[in-house]
């Protein structure tokens, strides 16, 4: 699996959604990232997506993984899975997403947080 499709910043984001039924959402709230994993889609679509979130503060290493398969209606928002972990001071954080969709090609995107 290559992840280097698209890399967004460190900034908190929404990951560009055209053409990609499953995107990323990262906010910070009372000092958590809180990563969310949501399916948007103009059409009925099916997507396989993985998502790998790794780091931590200095010294350790978390990882989470979590995968399965969508199955997304036309104009439904669907929040498919939020992972909250704890942000202290120097932690870095990577959140991973690679996704297979039932048609169209797959594709990988990646955020990072560098305090």
């Amino acid at each position: 699996m290559g992840w280097g499709a698209i890399i967004l910043g460190a900034a908190l984001v929404t990951a560009p959604t055209e053409g990609r039924p499953i995107h990323l959402e990262v906010n910070q709230a009372d000092g958590q990232l809180v990563i969310k994993l949501v399916g948007d889609s103009q059409e009925s679509v099916s997507a396989r997506y993985e998502l790998e979130v790794t780091g931590g503060p200095a010294g350790a290493k978390n990882n989470s993984t979590q995968r399965g398969t969508a199955t997304l209606q036309p104009g439904k928002v669907a929040t498919l899975a939020t992972l909250r972990v704890a942000n202290p001071k120097g932690a870095r954080w990577t959140a991973r997403l690679h996704v297979t969709p039932s048609s169209g090609e797959p594709y990988d995107l990646q955020w990072n947080w560098v305090p």
